[in-house]
């Protein structure tokens, strides 16, 4: 495509662009020192 010089017409997404109103949760497991399995959980809410 580069070589025949192709544009795609479509938008390309803004994936890496914050919406200001939306809530940044913190990572609470930062400073945890996991050790052993299964000490940490993943749950979906």
């Amino acid at each position: 495509m580069k070589l025949m010089r192709l544009v795609p017409i479509y938008q390309e997404p803004k994936t890496s662009k914050k919406h200001p109103e939306h809530k940044i949760y913190p990572y609470l497991l930062k400073d945890l020192p996991i050790t052993r399995p299964n000490q940490v959980s993943l749950s979906a809410m």
